[in-house]
């Protein structure tokens, strides 16, 4: 998996409808995927049919490495979180866990900062 966003560092003013946004390349309607912020509760993430935001960037930014049918296409493997926009200015954890329809648990993790 791929967390897209949140990453860096972020100033207060950018957490202002920012997401928590996940990208996991083998996910599935079945799928259930969920996140922990600092130490707080486990809450879900819900998966969203769109580009991927991460890949879409890429070929935007570097578009004459890409062919025409390299274009960005939706997928189903992008799941979605609003990121708090009261987060405390300093380091923050992510945790990301996915579960699949074989009961196969996935993890991954991030640091991001916020600033005033």
């Amino acid at each position: 998996m791929r967390i897209n966003s949140p990453s860096g560092t972020l100033s207060s003013q950018e957490l202002k409808n920012r997401e928590i946004d996940v990208n996991v390349y083998t996910g599935s309607p079945l799928t259930v995927v969920t996140y922990q912020l600092d130490h707080g509760p486990t809450l879900p993430l819900e998966r969203k049919i769109m580009k991927d935001p991460f890949y879409t960037g890429l070929v935007e930014q570097n578009r004459s490495l890409y062919e025409d049918w390299m274009e960005p296409t939706l997928c189903g493997h992008i799941w979605e979180a609003p990121l708090p926009e009261d987060l405390k200015a300093g380091l923050h954890f992510l945790k990301i866990t996915a579960k699949d329809h074989q009961g196969n648990e996935f993890t991954a993790f991030r640091l991001f900062d916020i600033t005033q």
